[in-house]
C-alpha cells in the first residue's frame, strides 16, 4: 500500500468518525427537543405552573439560534420572526405575572 493510498483512506475514516459523531448528537438532540416538548405539552394540559414557566424558557431558548441566524444572512422575514418571537415572550412573561400575580391576591 502506497503512503497516499494510506492517507486517503484514513480521511474517509476520520469522515465516516465524524459523521458517526454528528449523526448521534443530531439524534440526542432530537430526542431532548422530543422529550421537552412533551413535557410542556403535557404539563400545560393539565394546567401545571411550571409548564407556563417552561414553555417562556423554551421560546427564549430559540432566539440565540434566530439571532445567529441573522448575522449568518439578514432578511427581512429572518428579522421578523425574531421579532415576533420576542413580542411572544414578553406577552408570554406578562400574561404569566399578571395571572400569579392576580392569584395571590384573590388568596
Amino acid at each position: 500500500m502506497a503512503i497516499s493510498e494510506f492517507a486517503s483512506s484514513s480521511r474517509v475514516l476520520k469522515l465516516i468518525a465524524l459523521f458517526r459523531f454528528s449523526k448521534a448528537l443530531l439524534l440526542i438532540g432530537a430526542f431532548c427537543y422530543a422529550a421537552l416538548f412533551t413535557t410542556e405539552g403535557i404539563g400545560l394540559w393539565l394546567e401545571k405552573r411550571w409548564a407556563e414557566y417552561l414553555t417562556v424558557i423554551a421560546t427564549i431558548s430559540f432566539i440565540p439560534f434566530e439571532v445567529w441566524e441573522i448575522v449568518r444572512r439578514v432578511t427581512v422575514l429572518r428579522i421578523a420572526l425574531v421579532i415576533a418571537n420576542i413580542a411572544i415572550v414578553i406577552d408570554l412573561i406578562w400574561r404569566l405575572t399578571r395571572q400569579h400575580g392576580l392569584r395571590r391576591i384573590a388568596s
